[in-house]
């Protein structure tokens, strides 16, 4: 197990998450996180002390429960994922799972 998988393992989180932890749960971009949490549409709640930004990880671990039912509801999308040493094929739900980049 690498120290990412380690980092992002149910079984290991802390009770709260940085902005960043749970972005990398999520599968977004840091910025793009810290963005939605400043604009106040970060799906659930944020805890400010001072400013220092955290998550309850199990507010996150339950939005990726919603996320998997409701995309398991939804037929299957085959795409090509080309990585830097290889293709490889990947079977998703049509949720676009991929990270979200800001423009």
């Amino acid at each position: 197990m690498n120290a990412s998988m380690a980092r992002t393992d149910p079984g290991h989180l802390p009770a709260v998450l940085t902005v960043g932890q749970a972005a990398e749960l999520l599968g977004i971009g840091r910025s793009h996180a810290y963005e939605t949490v400043k604009s106040g549409e970060w799906p659930t709640r944020v805890i400010r002390i001072g400013r220092c930004i955290r998550i309850p990880a199990a507010e996150v671990l339950r939005l990726l429960v919603r996320i998997t039912r409701s995309a398991s509801r939804r037929p299957v999308v085959y795409r090509w994922a080309v990585t830097s040493s290889a293709v490889r094929f990947a079977a998703t739900s049509a949720i676009d799972t991929r990270p979200c980049r800001p423009r």
